[in-house]
C-alpha cells in the first residue's frame, strides 16, 4: 500500500508499507515515510526532505541454489534514515543536493573465497553493519541542451567488511541532449 499526500502549502508525504509472505522465510512487514516541504520564490527553489525506510530482502535462488549455494542463508534486513534539501537556483540552471544518511544492516549476504582451495560461497555477515555519511551533488546547466554534475558521497563504516564500500567517492557527468528523444551522457 503506498499513499500520497500533495499539501498546497508546499508540504508532501509520502508513505508506504508492505506485507512479504514467504513459505521459507516467513511473514514480514516493511515501511517508508518521505516527507517533504518545498519553498520557492522567483529566485530559488528548495525542497527540505526526510525519510525512514526498512527492507526485508531473501536470497536469490542463485544464492541459494547455485555451485556457490547456501540453503542456510538467512534474509538480509535494514532500516534506513535520510535529511537533505535540493536547492536549485539562477533560473533552475544551478542545483545543489545533500543528504545525510544513516543505515543499519542484519545477516548481510557476503561472498567468501578460500584463495587457498577455490572454495567459494554465499554466507550471512555476523552482526550488525553501519552506515552513515553524507552525498552531496553539483549540477550546472551551461547551456540548455549541456548539464554538467559532480558528486561526492562520504561514507563512515562500522561494518565488518568496510574494505568493499569506499570511505570518499568521487563521480562527474556530462549530459548532452541532442534533441527530444535522445541524449549522450559520459
Amino acid at each position: 500500500i503506498t499513499a500520497v499526500y500533495q499539501g498546497k502549502n508546499g508540504f508532501n508525504l509520502n508513505f508506504g508499507g508492505r506485507l512479504n509472505v514467504h513459505e521459507k522465510y516467513g511473514n514480514h512487514t516493511v515501511y517508508n515515510i518521505n516527507p517533504s516541504y518545498l519553498i520557492a520564490t522567483s529566485k530559488i527553489q528548495i525542497n527540505l526532505m526526510g525519510s525512514a525506510s526498512t527492507a526485508y530482502i531473501t536470497p536469490s535462488l542463485y544464492q541459494l541454489y547455485s555451485s556457490y549455494g547456501n540453503l542456510d542463508l538467512n534474509p538480509e534486513e535494514s532500516t534506513t534514515y535520510e535529511l537533505g534539501y535540493h536547492l536549485k537556483m539562477f533560473n533552475q540552471k544551478l542545483s545543489l543536493n545533500q543528504t545525510y544518511f544513516y543505515r543499519e544492516e542484519t545477516n548481510k549476504i557476503g561472498f567468501f573465497t578460500n584463495f587457498t582451495t577455490w572454495e567459494s560461497y554465499y554466507y550471512n555477515q555476523d552482526g550488525k553493519q553501519l552506515f552513515r555519511g553524507i552525498e552531496n551533488e553539483l549540477s550546472y546547466f551551461v547551456a540548455d541542451n549541456l548539464k554538467l554534475k559532480v558528486n561526492h558521497t562520504f561514507t563512515h563504516l562500522e561494518a565488518k567488511h568496510s574494505y568493499l564500500i569506499p570511505k570518499i567517492k568521487w563521480n562527474a557527468f556530462v549530459d548532452y541532449q541532442i534533441n527530444s528523444k535522445s541524449n549522450i551522457a559520459a
